[in-house]
Parts: C-alpha cells; sequence; structure tokens
C-alpha cells in the first residue's frame, strides 16, 4: 500500500513538472512571439516613416519645379497669345487691303 502511494505520489510529481514543462514552454513560445510582433511593429513603423518622409520630400521637389516652371509656361501662354493676335491683326490688314484693291 505504502508502495502505491509511492507510486502515486511520484506519478503526480511528473505530471506536475511536465504541466510546468509545458507552462515554461508556453511562455517562452509566447515571450518570443512578442519579440516577433514587436520587431515586425518596430520595422513597419520605420518603413511608413520612410514612405512619409519620401512623400514630403517629392511634394516638396514638384512645388520647386513648380515654383520655377508655372511662371515660365505662363509666360510662354502670354505670348503665343500675343502672337496670335499679331497674326490675326496681320491677316485681317492683308484681307482689308486685297478687300480694297479688289473694289477699286
Amino acid at each position: 500500500m505504502e508502495q502505491r502511494a509511492h507510486e502515486v505520489r511520484l506519478l503526480e510529481q511528473r505530471m506536475l513538472d511536465q504541466l510546468d514543462k509545458e507552462a515554461q514552454a508556453r511562455k517562452d513560445f509566447e515571450r518570443k512571439m512578442t519579440l516577433v510582433i514587436e520587431q515586425r511593429a518596430s520595422q513597419l513603423r520605420s518603413e511608413i516613416a520612410h514612405q512619409a518622409r519620401s512623400r514630403v520630400q517629392n511634394i516638396e521637389e514638384i512645388e520647386q519645379s513648380l515654383a520655377v516652371d508655372f511662371p515660365k509656361i505662363q509666360e510662354q501662354i502670354i505670348q503665343t497669345s500675343i502672337d496670335r493676335q499679331d497674326g490675326d491683326n496681320e491677316l485681317m490688314k492683308r484681307i482689308q487691303e486685297q478687300s480694297s484693291q479688289l473694289l477699286e
């Protein structure tokens, strides 16, 4: 009987040891997974910050380019308009001259 009780205690102790090992393994796994998740989150935050800086830099470059190019484009549009108006005036002048010559 005493031997049986001893065997039961040994069996209980093995079961408790096994449960402790499984609990420790679960805690180790959770710790590792938490570390992996934190590292990945850190990488993602870093990547997002890099992308944000890149976008801001691109926007600044576009704004600078427009600040330089837009006045040039406006000037070209104005000059083109003036050239067209001059061409139209010259054409009207020729038409009037030829009309006058035909009427004479």
